[in-house]
């Protein structure tokens, strides 16, 4: 009897990012290479209505957020505004002005992408658990003791397809789409968001430039799974 493998489309996205951004982690500075599920502190992070965040990570200078139909990547660069006398700032009593040492300069870009036309009873499952918890402190209170993941699966996003997202050994996350048999790949389809610039380089990587750099989602590599 013959036994089919299933078909593995694998590809890695990194962000190449020249700016750096404070992280939202409370109990670790470091960005964290896992998929941290939410519990309502990741909600109306996404910029995109209608949306519920399932799971994120920080991936350095951007903060990366997974809903049940594509992800959205939010880039951020926070710096201190230079201090000017001409502005003021010295003249101010000491309360004004160590208030505005303290504010931040916040410039935002966001970038959507989504899986078209998938399959709505898709189910987004958090595998191979990770040491230890999470914990937000959140102006509405804290959010305490949430679970983060090494790899999170979309079980049937389209009829006999899985896609995976696991972390890349060096920087940037993979994901491989997995085709069972009877999967039609002519049935996954991609949008991203309208970006500034967008092209496909010489060996088919695609650059999403960004205001803080590019975006790059790299050509796929298909191979069969090992046999079990």
């Amino acid at each position: 009897m013959k036994k089919y493998l299933p078909l593995l489309i694998f590809v890695p996205f990194v962000v190449s990012l020249a700016a750096q951004s404070t992280t939202r982690w409370k109990t670790d500075l470091s960005p964290q290479k896992v998929f941290i599920e939410n519990k309502g502190q990741f909600d109306g992070e996404n910029n995109l209505a209608n949306s519920q965040t399932l799971f994120a990570t920080d991936r350095g200078p951007c903060m990366v957020y997974f809903t049940n139909t594509g992800l959205t990547f939010k880039l951020e660069k926070r710096k201190k505004p230079v201090k000017a006398e001409h502005e003021g700032i010295e003249r101010r009593n000491p309360e004004e002005r160590e208030e505005e040492e303290h504010k931040l300069n916040v410039k935002t870009d966001f970038v959507q992408m989504q899986w078209l036309n998938t399959n709505p009873g898709v189910v987004v499952t958090g595998l191979d658990e990770a040491q230890g918890y999470y914990n937000f402190g959140l102006d509405k209170g804290s959010i305490n003791r949430v679970r983060a993941f090494n790899k999170i699966v979309y079980k049937n996003l389209y009829p006999n397809i899985d896609v995976e997202y696991v972390f890349h050994a060096g920087q940037g996350i993979e994901y491989s789409l997995i085709l069972h048999p009877g999967a039609d790949i002519t049935q996954v389809k991609m949008s991203y968001s309208d970006v500034p610039k967008a092209m496909l380089d010489g060996n088919g990587n695609m650059h999403l430039g960004t205001m803080f750099g590019d975006i790059i989602d790299h050509a796929p590599l298909t191979f069969y799974a090992e046999q079990k």
